[in-house]
């Protein structure tokens, strides 16, 4: 993608100001997401249910008030360590959001130094963005198997306060770079934090939500996920404009700072798992 945007030109613009580079990332990643989420339905096989799965379900209580009375009582009877994560996610989920709204207007300050949309420089920052947000989830890729097996051996809360930490510093210290090419060190840091935040809470929840409550279980994490970012949409104007001063060096630093609460809140997750003879949830591995 990022070689088939330098190929356009990068102070073309439509009529609204909208550079073609940006409809052409649009455009290229609309086909490689309907592209994949086809590849996915042609190829992943459906095993049918059983009679009696066929018969528990025609039997379960149906309708939209049922619908929200299990969400409600998975919202009381939620594992302690999901509440908990649910704190976490609200500051690094908050931060993603600063993060994806203000580097572009941050590295063309930082790094091209200017500020106006119709500049040449802001459409270089434009295309940068595509290559730092390129090169983090790179590092993503690279790193989530080694996450996993760290997970496994140090614990997925020591692994997630790490990841978390690298990718706050990453994110404080990204305004402080006036090498482009530099900019790769805290996009690293970034990449091991997005890596971790798309895999380690789930390990963390492991053993502890009952299997037939899972598909509740996660669509209420992904609430934890999205209203932080509905929450920015309202509230990080006043932040941003009174606190910040309008500056977005600031703001992907604020982005970070969040992140770093996020991973020292880490701490205070205790994981746990329900005992298959008891079904009382108990502490794994010292909480960690």
């Amino acid at each position: 993608m990022i070689v088939a945007l330098h190929l356009i030109d990068k102070d073309a613009r439509s009529s609204n100001n909208i550079t073609y580079t940006t409809y052409a990332a649009f455009l290229i990643g609309a086909v490689v997401s309907i592209g994949s989420i086809m590849y996915s339905i042609i190829t992943t096989k459906e095993y049918p249910l059983s009679k009696e799965e066929v018969e528990e379900i025609k039997a379960s209580p149906k309708g939209a008030i049922y619908i929200f009375k299990d969400i409600i009582d998975a919202f009381k009877n939620m594992p302690p360590t999901m509440r908990q994560l649910g704190v976490v996610y609200f500051f690094n989920w908050y931060a993603m959001f600063i993060y994806w709204q203000f580097i572009t207007l941050c590295v063309a300050r930082t790094i091209f130094n200017t500020s106006d949309p119709k500049s040449p420089g802001f459409s270089s920052a434009q295309l940068l963005t595509g290559t730092l947000n390129g090169t983090y989830n790179i590092v993503t890729f690279c790193v989530a198997f080694l996450l996993a097996i760290a997970a496994r051996k140090a614990g997925a809360k020591r692994v997630h306060m790490g990841a978390l930490m690298s990718s706050g510093i990453g994110l404080v210290m990204l305004p402080l770079i006036k090498n482009e090419g530099l900019l790769i060190l805290p996009m690293i840091g970034f990449g091991i934090g997005w890596a971790s935040m798309m895999g380690t809470p789930y390990v963390m929840l492991a053993g502890q939500i009952p299997s037939n409550k899972t598909g509740v279980y996660m669509g209420i994490l992904n609430m934890f996920i999205v209203f932080p970012m509905l929450l920015e949409t309202i509230t990080f104007r006043f932040i941003y404009n009174g606190l910040l001063g309008a500056n977005p060096i600031y703001a992907i630093q604020f982005a970070g700072a969040l992140i770093i609460i996020a991973a020292l809140l880490v701490l205070t997750v205790k994981v746990s798992k329900i005992d298959s003879s008891s079904g009382i949830l108990v502490p794994v591995g010292g909480g960690h």
